[in-house]
């Protein structure tokens, strides 16, 4: 059986559709396990109507708020079966998607099967434009966490359009990544490199099997989302620290080099999105903190990159608000400008 854990946030508009495309699957055999997050819209009662029709859902209801990651958790311990999906509560999935990943996974001895995926606004059309996770049909789990650490598969970034055998995520240790950031560890980018590195084989098939849904309003907001830009970066840095057990030297320094580049990025986009508000300048000078013990650890890594982030980073580590009025203000203006 496959477990498809679902969370579900203010997400009346779309939930229904995403949750009739899981239950019109011809593969059977799955429980759909919906996480209610503490939603303040009717997205709790569609999930209550669901309850009563089917009896393969399962519905998890919180009063507060608290993240995708702790509804992810939520769902992945009260999972009975011996596979695991993820869904996100506004996209939309082929009635076959199911079926050809559980056959791919079983013919192949697999332990990960993934599938490519199309991106839509409002109307999904199965023949649009494809993006492919992974380049090659299979893959040793190893490589496909540190291409995915490099930038290499960036459709494979996603905890959606997968099946995973569940010991892969018995087999990780979840205290390394809660000590990090406690509430983010079922966040893509600190699990998914993890799981993959647990996998012996990573099985892609070749067909658009899910439809992920785009906003275009969420550029701009994405851009200057302070927890978003701070998650990324420690989940970089805990990857990369993670992967050095598994790969040569010579692939580590250069998966160092790249990842320790991009958070130093993500640290100061997060710290220019904090300044913007007087509530959170606490979390603007943790962001100032981060930035300096990454840049002094790594110094030498930070150092050998392009002339244009040498600059950046030299200019925020002596004054991050020259930076501020320099950089990331003129930047920020003009993705505004463009969403």
């Amino acid at each position: 059986m496959i477990s498809i854990i679902m969370p579900v946030y203010n997400a009346e508009k779309y939930v229904e559709e995403t949750i009739k495309s899981i239950l019109n699957q011809t593969f059977r055999d799955f429980e759909l396990i919906m996480i209610d997050d503490g939603s303040k819209d009717s997205s709790r009662t569609i999930i209550d109507k669901y309850l009563q029709i089917d009896s393969r859902t399962k519905g998890i209801f919180f009063e507060k708020n608290r993240g995708v990651s702790c509804a992810r958790e939520a769902g992945f311990k009260a999972a009975a079966g011996e596979y695991i999906s993820f869904m996100d509560a506004d996209d939309i999935i082929h009635p076959r998607m199911y079926e050809v990943l559980y056959e791919s996974l079983l013919n192949n001895s697999a332990d990960i099967s993934v599938c490519d995926f199309c991106e839509f606004n409002n109307e999904l059309k199965w023949g649009d434009i494809s993006h492919r996770i992974l380049t090659i049909d299979e893959y040793n789990g190893i490589d496909v966490s540190e291409r995915m650490i490099l930038g290499k598969e960036i459709g494979s970034a996603g905890l959606w359009g997968k099946i995973y055998s569940k010991n892969l995520f018995n087999a990780v240790d979840y205290e390394v990544y809660k000590r990090s950031i406690p509430i983010c560890f079922f966040e893509d980018g600190f699990i998914l490199p993890s799981i993959y590195a647990n996998a012996n084989k990573v099985v892609h098939v070749k067909e658009t099997l899910y439809g992920y849904r785009i906003f275009m309003q969420s550029l701009s907001h994405g851009l200057t989302n302070g927890y978003y830009f701070m998650n990324q970066a420690k989940a970089g840095i805990e990857n990369t620290i993670f992967i050095e057990k598994f790969s040569d030297k010579s692939t580590y320094e250069h998966i160092l080099k790249r990842q320790i580049e991009s958070s130093m990025l993500c640290v100061m986009k997060g710290f220019y999105s904090y300044s913007r508000y007087k509530k959170d300048r606490k979390k603007r000078d943790d962001a100032r903190s981060y930035f300096l013990y990454v840049y002094r650890k790594y110094q030498r890594e930070c150092l050998v990159h392009s002339k244009t982030n040498d600059i950046q980073f030299k200019m925020f580590y002596f004054s991050p608000f020259l930076w501020t009025y320099l950089v990331a203000i003129p930047y920020f203006e003009f993705i505004r400008r463009l969403g």
